[in-house]
């Protein structure tokens, strides 16, 4: 019967590990630069309510200030520059809190600054998917100055995934599972996720 043995332990071994997952659509970006409404737009879709991306977008809004050599538009009140256009020269993006001020149209919803993974990941436990700032491309840190003066803090390569899952404990997950609006579904390592979410300081969108 060492069949038998070996089977059972490749079945104890199995289920040691446990991934917990909503069940949230994956809709890929429509536009070079739209990544937070469509993070939003999975986000509500979860929540049963179906509203495009242009809606969304329109209902965040535009700051058309161009962007000429360290003055720009501000990204913690609209999207800064062209949602078609290309990262760090024609256009950005826009933060947390314009976000969370369109997802209180449809459902309620929290922004945040300042979280530790674990707290992302409560949130996730409890059924409630999280938008998260972080990076596709560079990551590196820069600044710029709105018309009126005021000094933007910003990241090349901004970009925004819905937090949807995790491998492991709330507390401690080895993997965090992600919907990003570029690549698709996709299973980050711990250390990627520490690493990108520390880039806008642990900033957020919980949709309830």
């Amino acid at each position: 019967d060492g069949m038998d043995s070996d089977r059972d332990l490749a079945f104890s071994f199995t289920t040691e590990v446990e991934t917990t997952i909503l069940a949230v659509p994956l809709y890929l970006q429509q536009r070079p630069l739209s990544c937070e409404a469509a993070s939003l737009r999975m986000a509500l879709a979860y929540r049963k309510i179906a509203v495009s991306e242009d809606e969304l977008l329109t209902q965040i809004g535009v700051d058309p200030t161009p962007h000429n050599g360290n003055v720009w538009g501000d990204p913690y009140k609209v999207f800064v520059g062209n949602v078609n256009g290309k990262q760090m020269t024609t256009g950005y993006g826009v933060y947390w809190d314009p976000i969370a001020r369109v997802a209180r149209n449809y459902r309620s919803a929290q922004e945040f600054s300042g979280w530790s993974l674990a707290q992302v990941m409560n949130e996730v436990k409890k059924g409630n998917p999280v938008i998260i700032w972080t990076y596709s491309k560079s990551g590196a840190p820069t600044s710029w100055f709105t018309p009126s003066g005021e000094k933007i803090f910003a990241v090349a390569g901004e970009h925004t995934v819905l937090v949807v899952g995790y491998v492991g404990s709330a507390e401690d997950p080895s993997q965090v599972i992600v919907n990003d609006s570029l690549e698709g579904k996709i299973y980050w390592p711990r250390a990627t996720f520490d690493n990108r979410f520390a880039a806008f300081a642990g900033s957020g969108v919980v949709v309830y």
